[in-house]
C-alpha cells in the first residue's frame, strides 16, 4: 500500500520508481493510469488522476507494462517509444 507519497519533478526530467517487490510500484502505476480505483487524492500535473481520460492520452505519462515476452521482434527503442504512445494499451 502506497500511502503520503509526494513528488514533485521539474521538467524535463527521467524518473525511475526502484523498490523492493511487492512496495507498491505497480500499483502506483496502475493508479496513475486509472486501471485500478483507490481512495483519497491523486493529481498528475495538478489534475486529479480520475478527472482525466486517460493520463497516457493526456500526454502527461507513459507507461509500458512489463512483460516476459513479446510476441513479434522489436527493437528496444521502439517498444520504449511506444510507452509514450496515446493508443497503447495499458
Amino acid at each position: 500500500m502506497v500511502r503520503n507519497l509526494f513528488l514533485c519533478v521539474p521538467a524535463p526530467a527521467f524518473v525511475a520508481v526502484v523498490s523492493h517487490n511487492g512496495s507498491g510500484k505497480t500499483t502506483l502505476f496502475l493508479v496513475l493510469t486509472g486501471q485500478l480505483p483507490y481512495q483519497g487524492r491523486v493529481r498528475l500535473h495538478g489534475q486529479q488522476v480520475h478527472d482525466l481520460l486517460r493520463a497516457a492520452s493526456a500526454g502527461l505519462l507513459g507507461y509500458l507494462p512489463q512483460r516476459g515476452s513479446i510476441d513479434f521482434a522489436i527493437a528496444v527503442r521502439e517498444l520504449v517509444v511506444m510507452g509514450r504512445s496515446a493508443t497503447t494499451a495499458c
